[in-house]
């Protein structure tokens, strides 16, 4: 013995649409959702944005005409942290100069937590 259902009474609709109340519980939690990762993503964007080079403050340590040494701390990214020491490196030797600078070598620290730089002032 087989059981008949009728679909329109149990809640579905036959052309597979949904309700009016239906359709704006799912609209309106839908459009929750969408604002919750919308923030989530700003908010990850913003802590990405704030690990970035701008915080490092490289230090001049040696300059004498032909090549300079920059210091960084080894906490920072390295990649972040060469091109904090390689733009102030070219600051310099422009301003020394007019040259530009080339990196040469890293010497690392671990007593003092810092990365060495050396930097030639090329023409």
């Amino acid at each position: 013995m087989t059981r008949r259902i009728d679909i329109s009474r149990a809640g579905g609709e036959v052309s597979g649409r949904r309700s009016g109340t239906a359709r704006r519980t799912f609209l309106s939690t839908a459009y929750f959702w969408y604002k919750t990762l919308k923030q989530i993503l700003f908010a990850c964007l913003l802590a990405a944005v704030g690990g970035c080079a701008h915080h490092i403050k490289p230090a001049v340590t040696h300059y004498n005409g032909d090549s300079v040494t920059v210091a960084t701390q080894q906490h920072h990214k390295r990649r972040w942290a060469l091109a904090a020491a390689s733009g102030e490196a070219d600051r310099v030797c422009q301003q020394g100069q007019g040259k530009r600078a080339e990196h040469a070598s890293t010497r690392k620290d671990g007593a003092a937590g810092k990365n060495y730089d050396l930097f030639l002032c090329l023409n």
